[in-house]
């Protein structure tokens, strides 16, 4: 498994629907499963920015993931995105239930990532929402990329404000030499 993480904005689907079909993998947006799955009245908590119940939001993805769990390597974009979830999947790992290979990165400025989100429209990329957002992700983002290096997982940090094929070679060529794939010549 490969988790992606970056702020809002900052090209995590992309990166991960682009590593998926070049190298075979299964992209899994924890946002849009969330978005298909979550009842009305807890969407509307979501358009806020706001963050849904770590309970829920696991139980969501461990289902999934047990899903998925014959289609091969998975990367699971935006996940985890608190301190409790991300001591979940440690757990998992260290049960053995799921292998955690790296962590891919995004790092990108806000500023740089607004603009990006105000033009794909969705319903909660409005400015207060997109401003909840960034908030969260300061609050935990540090802590989250912290507790899965102190626990040996690979942290592969990538400019995100490049052209997304520009990210993508820099992700390609962290994930070679990690040796998580293999190089091709």
């Amino acid at each position: 498994m490969l988790l992606i993480l970056g702020v809002a904005g900052s090209g995590k689907s992309t990166q991960s629907n682009l590593l998926a079909t070049q190298e075979g993998m299964v992209s899994l947006s924890v946002g849009d499963l969330l978005r298909k799955t979550t009842p009305s009245e807890k969407q509307q908590k979501m358009l806020s920015g706001a963050l849904l119940d770590d309970d829920y939001v696991i139980s969501v993805v461990d289902m999934e993931l047990q899903r998925l769990a014959s289609e091969g390597e998975v990367i699971l974009d935006g996940f985890p995105r608190t301190k409790k979830q991300a001591l979940w999947l440690l757990e998992q790992r260290n049960d053995k239930r799921y292998e955690i290979n790296a962590i891919l990165f995004l790092k990108a400025e806000k500023e740089h990532v607004k603009a990006r989100l105000l033009e794909r429209a969705r319903p909660d990329d409005k400015e207060d929402a997109i401003k909840e957002r960034f908030n969260e992700f300061d609050l935990t983002i540090s802590a989250i990329i912290n507790l899965f290096s102190e626990n040996n997982v690979p942290v592969i940090e990538v400019n995100a404000q490049q052209n997304p094929n520009a990210v993508f070679r820099d992700l390609l060529k962290g994930l070679i030499n990690q040796g998580i794939i293999a190089h091709d010549d």
